[in-house]
């Protein structure tokens, strides 16, 4: 993600990049998906950390994880493309 890009709602370049998305006891909230979702067992899981890019003037908030050319890869090889 272009951390220099503008809000996608106002247009402000106040943006705070690469914000932590984190629960209460300070562990990290990750995404995840199955690379071999019939497994009955070991499917494969891949698992990022989630991110946020704040709006520093209107709030707007994008989540995003970082690798993702690496991520489509892995879901298209398990969709079987």
């Amino acid at each position: 993600m272009d951390t220099n890009d503008p809000c996608l709602r106002c247009g402000s370049s106040a943006i705070i990049p690469d914000a932590r998305v984190q629960q209460y006891d300070n562990t990290k909230i990750i995404v995840a998906f199955d690379t071999k979702p019939d497994a009955a067992f070991f499917k494969g899981a891949q698992y990022r950390t989630l991110r946020a890019r704040i709006c520093g003037e209107c709030g707007h908030t994008e989540l995003y994880v970082d690798n993702t050319g690496e991520l489509w890869t892995l879901y298209q090889q398990s969709q079987g493309r």
